[in-house]
């Protein structure tokens, strides 16, 4: 099995298919509708509306237990990847050339972000020792503002006019 994208004008009726791949685990579109993400099984590549042949942006590293978690919803296209160094656990932006930009570093393993319209990161969700926490990193030093016992019970949902949008459930 593989999966295929088509890029189809709804007005002609007309398709073109830009790619086939059986490493496809995930597509996005970019915040400009530009440009394809693709989030594979060993990394990420891109493709433009243009259809031509995708184009890699990373390949993740398992020694540095490096995952991706999505695609920065807010100005340029940026994939949003998540790394251990030592004992560092890391947020970062890279963009479509493979540049890497450190968004947050902290002690506690991180499971969701929220970026600000600038494209820094103003919340994140990590595995405290024995709950997850939201912290808030808008002030001089991060600040827990949430506490779950479960990861399924937090969700952080958007950043929008400077307020964060989060969910806590209880089952």
């Amino acid at each position: 099995l593989g999966v295929s994208l088509w890029l189809m004008d709804s007005h002609t009726l007309t398709h073109q298919r830009l790619f086939q791949s059986r490493d496809i685990t995930g597509i996005g579109w970019s915040p400009d509708s530009r440009t394809i993400v693709l989030k594979t099984t060993r990394g990420a590549a891109y493709v433009h509306r243009d259809g031509k042949a995708p184009r890699r942006i990373l390949l993740l590293d398992p020694a540095r237990h490096e995952r991706l978690l999505g695609i920065a919803r807010q100005g340029q296209t940026r994939l949003l990847l998540l790394r251990q160094e030592q004992q560092r656990h890391q947020l970062l932006a890279v963009d479509l050339q493979g540049r890497e930009h450190l968004l947050y570093q902290g002690p506690f393993p991180i499971r969701d972000a929220l970026l600000n319209a600038r494209g820094e990161a103003a919340f994140v969700l990590v595995a405290d020792t024995d709950h997850y926490a939201v912290h808030d990193l808008r002030g001089q030093a991060p600040t827990r503002i949430l506490r779950c016992e479960i990861a399924d019970e937090c969700r952080l949902l958007a950043y929008q006019d400077g307020q964060a949008r989060g969910a806590k459930t209880s089952g």
